[in-house]
């Protein structure tokens, strides 16, 4: 384990592994320690860094508020202080979004980019969808991060079975700091989004989706078909955190799409 200071935080990261360099984002309220079933496969192809986020896992957490282009510009920052080639960047949720804005702010910085269950915007078309936002924000403010963990591990794994990933989120989603958390899904929802910087980019873009992910596959559609570098694959019995809930299935996924 490494870190380093950039900008106004303490980045923690890890980093293994020998090949092209591949940058790995993980999403709100998590670190990444939840790429853990996919470390050790990469690590055989790549020179892989796994960072944890400003406010999350062990990286220092400055008071808020954040945002997704201050996410970007500290991965840009770690990718320059590293000294990195162009990487190949792998984004779930929050860290997709920032690998979009990555990829906006700075194309010549990344080779390729794999994005799971995130778009180039944050959007809530649906009523059902702006419910549950609502919901979110509601039992943001008024559970411990421990009850909120355990809450949203019931949705992210449903499955019987399923007992020790519900278990592993609930005790890491306690760890987080509560302000941090906070700021860190205000930064989401005021994120504009570079929806519009995809449309014209050179940067290959792999978008794996989840069939029972919040947004469903089909309302991602029409940004899929705006990113003229884009293709998508689509993972079927499988929510949100599919890396976790779904990993040989995934990790196949990923592997084709990092070629």
């Amino acid at each position: 384990m490494a870190e380093v200071t950039l900008n106004d935080v303490t980045v923690h990261y890890a980093r293994m592994g020998d090949g092209p360099p591949l940058l790995l984002l993980h999403g709100l309220g998590s670190s990444g320690e939840d790429w853990e079933n996919q470390t050790g496969l990469l690590a055989e192809s790549f020179d892989l860094v796994v960072p944890d986020f400003r406010g999350h896992g062990q990286t220092t957490k400055p008071p808020g508020p954040y945002s997704i282009g201050q996410f970007s510009a500290d991965m840009v920052s770690l990718i320059e202080r590293l000294e990195l080639p162009p990487v190949a960047v792998v984004g779930i949720s929050l860290g997709g979004m920032v690998a979009f804005q990555i990829a906006a702010d700075r194309p010549d910085l990344v080779s390729r980019l794999v994005v799971v269950n995130a778009l180039p915007a944050f959007e809530t078309t649906r009523v059902s969808q702006r419910i549950q936002l609502a919901i979110r924000k509601v039992i943001t403010k008024r559970l411990t991060m421990e009850k909120i963990g355990d809450v949203l591990s019931k949705r992210l794994f449903p499955d019987a079975g399923m007992e020790e990933q519900r278990a592993t989120m609930v005790e890491r989603w306690g760890r987080n700091d509560k302000s941090a958390y906070q700021a860190t899904f205000q930064a989401i929802l005021d994120w504009e989004g570079v929806a519009d910087e995809m449309t014209s980019t050179d940067v290959p873009i792999t978008v794996i989706n989840s069939d029972l992910d919040y947004i469903p596959p089909g309302d991602k559609t029409p940004y899929l078909d705006a990113m003229p570098t884009a293709r998508s694959v689509l993972i079927e019995d499988a929510h949100h955190g599919v890396p976790m809930e779904r990993p040989e299935r995934f990790n196949q996924v990923l592997a084709e799409a990092l070629g």
